[in-house]
């Protein structure tokens, strides 16, 4: 690694990123995961999502933006991958801090608290069929999509006992679901 790339002002993206690792004590479990919780955080905040640019992919919505930055911080020392999860190094967590303490507002740290802590403990097809319910548009050019759709009332019912949904909330993904799978036999 060089010292001199370890010099350069990190971009917004990449400041974005470290501050989503950097918001709770854990890795991020996944890949998958880190772009999933990106996206969610560019819908919540969404002057974001001119950053990411996410679009339909093989599972969900993906950003070529927050791959690169990803890898990018990986070079560049401030992330590691552990077998498959995502945590900040040493180097990583001082910039976290240092961004922290530039940060005129905490709201967006909150934030990144709050969506880490529901979705950090979602297998992966529970974090998808999630997002492929709040955002069918994202759909489209899924391979996951009819895998899930088959597995969804036990994936729903996981959500349930997990806390992370309430049984109100389960009668409308199961709605939501009847209504991407006749979307999907369309196709």
């Amino acid at each position: 690694m060089k010292l001199e790339s370890l010099r350069l002002p990190l971009r917004v993206e990449h400041q974005l990123v470290i501050l989503l690792l950097g918001s709770a004590d854990r890795p991020i479990p996944s890949k998958l995961h880190v772009h999933k919780e990106l996206f969610i955080l560019t819908r919540t905040f969404p002057k974001l999502s001119e950053l990411f640019e996410f679009d339909a992919y093989r599972k969900g919505p993906f950003s070529r933006v927050a791959q690169d930055t990803l890898d990018d911080l990986i070079e560049r020392g401030y992330v590691i991958s552990v077998g498959g999860s995502y945590a900040l190094s040493e180097q990583g967590r001082a910039m976290y801090e240092d961004i922290v303490n530039g940060l005129r507002r905490k709201e967006l740290i909150d934030t990144m608290k709050r969506i880490r802590d529901i979705y950090d403990k979602l297998s992966i097809d529970e974090l998808l069929l999630l997002v492929y319910v709040t955002y069918p548009e994202y759909t489209v050019e899924s391979e996951e999509l009819r895998r899930l759709l088959r597995k969804a009332p036990k994936i729903v019912d996981g959500l349930l006992r997990k806390g992370v949904i309430t049984e109100r909330r389960k009668e409308e993904i199961l709605n939501k679901l009847k209504q991407l799978l006749n979307i999907t036999e369309k196709r």
